[in-house]
């Protein structure tokens, strides 16, 4: 059968073209089919094939300094799932209507815990948004 990744990470790209051209040339290596986005704030991906490439693809991105740690979800599937591999360089990986160039990687929130997010919803400041 195989196996689909679905995948994204903010992470800021200086150069994303480059990246494109290793993305294009791991997938083909792998023959992985799919689309994945890529900008200066990040890459968004799903990609499909047999299970032995897909894993193979997790590790080339958890061996690459940007992309170490992504939180890939697994689905069934293989390559077959989509016709070709499209990779494409845009403004922003998940289109939000936000300037990417106002808002960055390095302008994002505090992570809390379960517990403290139970306290911040329950006892919310009067700026809470």
């Amino acid at each position: 059968m195989g196996t689909i990744l679905l995948y994204y990470k903010y992470i800021d790209i200086q150069y994303p073209e480059a990246i494109k051209k290793w993305q294009k040339e791991l997938c083909t290596k792998l023959g992985l089919t799919g689309r994945i986005i890529l900008a200066h704030e990040g890459i968004n991906g799903t990609v499909a094939g047999e299970d032995e490439a897909t894993e193979s693809y997790i590790k080339a991105m958890n061996n690459h300094p940007l992309f170490n740690n992504i939180d890939f979800k697994k689905s069934p599937g293989g390559a077959e799932v989509f016709p070709k591999l499209k990779i494409s360089v845009k403004n922003e990986i998940v289109h939000l209507g936000v300037d990417p160039s106002k808002v960055t990687t390095k302008d994002g929130g505090k992570h809390l815990t379960p517990e403290q997010t139970h306290e911040l919803l329950s006892n919310p400041p009067k700026d809470f948004i």
